[in-house]
């Protein structure tokens, strides 16, 4: 641990640990509560890609691929 990390965990009491941590939680909410109407979106779109006339002429490979975005963007969803 370097001295200057020393000197700001001796600065800091544990309420203020506390109120460092309650705002960082709230910023991280905020910012997922704002990246998830883009990746409901994304998803939307790529399914709307699914149904239509053009997935046909695809690939095993791309098709393969779709599945694996389709997959990712639903893990970040949820």
């Amino acid at each position: 641990m370097t001295r200057r990390a020393a000197a700001a965990r001796e600065e800091h009491a544990p309420g203020d640990c506390q109120e460092l941590l309650k705002d960082g939680l709230q910023q991280t909410l905020g910012e997922a509560r704002m990246a998830l109407p883009g990746a409901q979106a994304l998803f939307g779109l790529q399914l709307m890609a699914v149904f239509s006339d053009g997935s046909v002429r695809l690939s095993d490979l791309e098709r393969e691929l779709h599945l694996g975005a389709l997959v990712l963007v639903t893990i970040q969803i949820a």
